[in-house]
Formats: structure tokens, C-alpha cells, sequence
């Protein structure tokens, strides 16, 4: 009684320290982010607001599951130095033969909205490259923190997070003084992402022998996972920053740069999902098959975060012009659209843990199955809802996300709680 009253003191000594570390790593975070926002003008941030959204599905496309899938083989070796550097290795080698892939199909969609929402040709080439740069740089990242969030070895892994934050902070407030366009607010964010980069490879290589080829006996572990995921991970390529899209194909481009600024409110929530990726979700992978603690872990974890969602959006129901004041002039008046948009993004958060939790213990659903109900119900509400209008964009944007929690929700209490060790079959 007493060692399990310790244990727990202990798992909440750790999360309230991860919490507070990952608060700090958002905090600057979200200064640079009003940072950019401040400094560019609306037709500037609109072009900056497609270029993040670009950036965002090339790395979800050129992960494709490949993460997942190292994270779902390296759980179970944990603590073998060799084997799992061959596993982070030929993950690294997966990503990037996916990256070539998915720049040559994203390029070009980018360069024709940039060209539509009024991008000069020295703009758009200039935007298209940063983008591209910042996205090869991200390759390496999510793969090398599977090392120390195993090991839970978070301090480090947050203080490097916290220090990236700082100098891209620094590097986008002197590169925007000096010129205020997209490009150079996403050449900022590339120098702070190479040199996060050699800092995680430092903190990988204690735990894992990064020297050398991976190992192709791992390959088709990965890829099976890939498989199942990449289906969904296209769809949700697309579909994840689908407010952007809307905007960007029925919207101004004052309209597409309002999307932005408030997806900058938003960003207050990624302190919760960011704690729960770095502490919960690799515990949870960690977990034995069959545990009796699965079923409590998963409910507690979504209870806990729920109401922390809950409670940010109360506050900032309750006080919303300070906040409207931060994001500027130009975005004053938005306090409906503000609400629309932080519920959008925490129902987005809380299927994403869903998800995450079942697909780190290797179960995720058939591609048929994901990919089916996702753009059924993205038809349905397209067709319901007025998308020519930044309220009605965001309004299908909270629909959806509350038919996906449901729908996550549902799955993980017919595999992953129900029949833990065994690969779901649909």
C-alpha cells in the first residue's frame, strides 16, 4: 500500500516536472509565434499561414507511420543499445525516401496557391524553398526522440526543446526587424531546427548505437505498420490542416491570414499534448500485453485531459480580449471565431491521443475502414456547412473533430482494451 501510495507520488512528481518544463518549451513557443504574427501584415501572414500548413503535411507524409511503427519495435527492445540503434537507423532511412517522394507531390500545390493568393515570383520560389529545408530538417527529429522517451530521460530532451525555442525566438525577431516576409520567419525556424538536430543526436546516442546501416530484418516490421498508417496518414495530410486548405481555396487571403492568427491561440493547448507524448503515451507503449492497467491508464488519461482542455476553454471564454489584444489590430472582433477555433483544436488534441495510444502498442486501423468513415464525414459536413466563411469553416472543423474522437474512442475499446497483443484486424 505504501509502495504503490510512493509509486504514484512519484509518476506525478515526474509529470508535474514534464508538464512544467514542456509549459516553458509552448511559452516561447507561442512568443515567437505573435512574434511573427505581429511583425508581418496580414498578406504576408497569409502566405506564411499556407507555408506552416504545407510544412505540416510534408512531415506527417514523409513519416507516413514509419515513426510509430520504430516506436512500436524499439518498446520492446528497450535498454539493448545495438538493436536499437538498427531500429532508429532504418527508420531514419524510411523517412527519407519517403521526404523525396512527398517534396516532388507538395511543391508544386504550394507554389500554385502561393501564385493564387498574389506571392510575387521571388516569394514564391523563396517560400517553396524554406518550406522544403525546414521539412528535411524535421526528418530526423521525431525519430531521435524515441531514444529518450523510452529511457524517459526528459530533461534533457525539454531543456534542448526549450533552448531550439530561444535561439529560433531570437533568430525570427532579427530577421524580421531587418525584413518582414514569410521567408524569413521560416529561415529562422530551420537554423533552430538544425541545431535541435545536434543536440538530439547527442542525447540519442546514450541510448542507442547510431553508427552504421540499420537493419533489414527491421524493414518489413516498419512497413507493415506503414501500410496499415499511411493511408490515413495521407488522408490526414490533407485533412489535419484542412481549416488552411478551405481558406486558401474559398477565402481572401485576409481571410486565410485570420485562420492563422488564431490557430496562434491554439497553440496554448499543445502543452497538454505535448506532455502526454513525451511522459504518458510511451509509459502506456510500455505497459505489458494484457495488463489490467490498460483499460484504467487509457480512461484516466482521457478523463485528465478533457477537463484540463475544458478548463482553457473556460478561461478564455471568460476573458477573451486580453488575448485578442495579443494577436493584434487586425485581428480584433474575432472572440466567436477565437472559441470556435481553440474547440476545434482541443477535439483535434483529444482524438489525437486516442489514436496515439492505440497505434504505439501496434494496433491501427484498417486503411479501408480509416480512410472510409473520415472522408464520408468530411463530404457530409462539406456539404452541410457554409465554407466561404471563416465561422463556417471553423464550425465543420469542430463537427469533425467530435465524429473522430467518437470514432477513436470506439476503435480503441474494440482492440486495444479489449484484445491487447493482438494486432487489430480492422
Amino acid at each position: 500500500m505504501i509502495a504503490g501510495l510512493q509509486r504514484y507520488r512519484d509518476n506525478l512528481a515526474r509529470l508535474a516536472s514534464a508538464v512544467a518544463m514542456q509549459a516553458a518549451v509552448q511559452a516561447v513557443a507561442f512568443l515567437c509565434g505573435i512574434v511573427v504574427l505581429r511583425r508581418l501584415e496580414p498578406g504576408q501572414y497569409g502566405l506564411y499561414t499556407l507555408a506552416a500548413a504545407a510544412l505540416g503535411a510534408v512531415a506527417l507524409l514523409s513519416d507516413g507511420g514509419i515513426t510509430t511503427g520504430a516506436m512500436a519495435l524499439a518498446r520492446s527492445v528497450h535498454g539493448d543499445r545495438r538493436r536499437l540503434g538498427q531500429i532508429l537507423r532504418m527508420a531514419m532511412d524510411l523517412r527519407r525516401r519517403f521526404a523525396a517522394v512527398t517534396a516532388a507531390l507538395v511543391a508544386p500545390v504550394l507554389a500554385f496557391l502561393l501564385y493564387r493568393h498574389g506571392a510575387s515570383t521571388a516569394s514564391l520560389v523563396g517560400i517553396t524553398a524554406a518550406v522544403m529545408l525546414v521539412a528535411w530538417a524535421l526528418l530526423s527529429t521525431g525519430v531521435l526522440e524515441i531514444a529518450p522517451r523510452l529511457a524517459q530521460e526528459l530533461g534533457g530532451l525539454q531543456r534542448s526543446q526549450v533552448t531550439a525555442n530561444l535561439l529560433r525566438l531570437l533568430a525570427t525577431a532579427s530577421a524580421l526587424a531587418l525584413w518582414p516576409t514569410a521567408v524569413m520567419a521560416l529561415g529562422a525556424t530551420w537554423l533552430a531546427q538544425a541545431w535541435m538536430n545536434r543536440r538530439l543526436a547527442g542525447i540519442a546516442l546514450r541510448h542507442a548505437d547510431l553508427h552504421g546501416p540499420g537493419s533489414a530484418e527491421d524493414r518489413p516490421a516498419i512497413l507493415a505498420i506503414v501500410r496499415r498508417e499511411l493511408p490515413g496518414a495521407i488522408y490526414y495530410g490533407l485533412s489535419g490542416q484542412i481549416v488552411v486548405w478551405l481558406a486558401s481555396v474559398f477565402s481572401t487571403t485576409t481571410g486565410l491570414a485570420q485562420v492563422g492568427a488564431l490557430g496562434r491561440v491554439s497553440m496554448l493547448l499543445n502543452i497538454l499534448m505535448a506532455a502526454c507524448s513525451l511522459v504518458i503515451v510511451p509509459r502506456f507503449a510500455r505497459l505489458p500485453d494484457g495488463s489490467p492497467l490498460l483499460r484504467r491508464r487509457f480512461w484516466e488519461v482521457n478523463a485528465i485531459f478533457a477537463a484540463s482542455l475544458g478548463a482553457v476553454l473556460l478561461a478564455v471564454w471568460c476573458f477573451p480580449m486580453p488575448i485578442l489584444w495579443i494577436l493584434g489590430r487586425h485581428y480584433a472582433g474575432l472572440e466567436a471565431e477565437m472559441m470556435l477555433s481553440l474547440l476545434s483544436s482541443g477535439l483535434g488534441l483529444l482524438y489525437g491521443l486516442a489514436y496515439s495510444l492505440s497505434a504505439n502498442r501496434g494496433h491501427i486501423m484498417a486503411p479501408t475502414l480509416n480512410v472510409g468513415l473520415s472522408l464520408g464525414t468530411t463530404i457530409a459536413l462539406l456539404l452541410w456547412f457554409d465554407c466561404s466563411t471563416v465561422k463556417g469553416i471553423l464550425w465543420y472543423s469542430v463537427s469533425y473533430g467530435m465524429l473522430q474522437y467518437v470514432m477513436w474512442l470506439g476503435y480503441a475499446m474494440l482492440t486495444t482494451l479489449r484484445q491487447d497483443g493482438k494486432p487489430a484486424s480492422a
